[in-house]
């Protein structure tokens, strides 16, 4: 794919600096996904311009929310792409990434429920992107350096969603007990007497909360395998251990999401079944 990129780099680029477009910007953004999934470690030669295009994008409050998620998606793709060479971004990028952990989204109605979880899943994808692709190199103590101060801050951002969620995440702070994930929500059986309109919006919302809980166990998952002694212990905490244990056996998630808690909680908490 290298050989076209002679023809399809001017036109993208101009696409990634026109962040006030809409979805001219954020087809561009999706672009930079699939081109970098195709070049892996040969994105590099662009990566001056594609990460400084993304971070003035994250950091713009002209640009639409909706052209957030596939920002932070890229970035992770850039991460896992370039592995070790991504240290050259990663301070600029994860201090942006620390600001839009903070940032604070008023929720008046299901559909900003459902963009703040897309942003905050976008935020945990491209974390964990940047952690499995800084461990690639060759400098352990560059990796730590790099990612390892800002474990914290990722910790608190999933204790946030965590928190967010708490009263649908049963049992699992003593370890086994019910699970009742969704209990903050209404049953699909019971919007049969509903439009169909609501029943779709309930189905995105439940979908969405399911993808970010996911990339939050994920997350923790590769925290514990990446990081070191001292951040293994700074995820040992009853509401991360709450959040793996109820999506490790709810009954409405799918495999993907059980199979990401699971190995999160081996590797924290050394539990791989009740």
């Amino acid at each position: 794919f290298s050989s076209y990129m002679s023809v399809l780099w001017p036109y993208l680029a101009r696409a990634l600096q026109d962040t006030e477009s809409g979805t001219s910007y954020i087809t561009a953004v999706l672009t930079v996904s699939d081109v970098t999934r195709a070049l892996e470690e040969d994105i590099y030669n662009y990566c001056d311009e594609i990460v400084s295009n993304l971070l003035k994008a994250l950091s713009s409050p002209n640009v639409e929310s909706r052209a957030k998620p596939a920002t932070l998606s890229a970035i992770g793709d850039i991460a896992l792409a370039i592995s070790g060479k991504f240290v050259r971004y990663s301070e600029p990028v994860l201090n942006v990434m620390q600001q839009a952990t903070q940032f604070e989204m008023p929720i008046t109605e299901p559909e900003a429920k459902i963009l703040r979880n897309e942003l905050w899943e976008g935020l945990l994808t491209a974390y964990s992107g940047i952690i499995i692709g800084l461990k690639a190199t060759p400098s352990q103590q560059q990796f730590i350096d790099c990612v390892e101060k800002h474990t914290s801050t990722m910790v608190t951002f999933i204790l946030k969603i965590a928190g967010t969620y708490q009263n649908s995440l049963v049992g699992g702070q003593g370890g086994g007990g019910g699970v009742g994930i969704l209990s903050g929500l209404p049953s699909e059986s019971s919007l049969q007497g509903a439009l169909s309109s609501n029943s779709m919006m309930f189905r995105r919302e439940k979908h969405s909360m399911e993808a970010v809980l996911r990339a939050s166990c994920e997350l923790l998952g590769d925290i514990a395998a990446g990081c070191g002694v001292s951040s293994v212990q700074s995820l040992k905490q009853p509401l991360i251990k709450t959040l793996l244990n109820s999506c490790s056996i709810s009954p409405t998630f799918n495999d993907k999401t059980k199979e990401a808690a699971q190995i999160a909680r081996q590797r924290i908490f050394g539990i791989s079944s009740f």
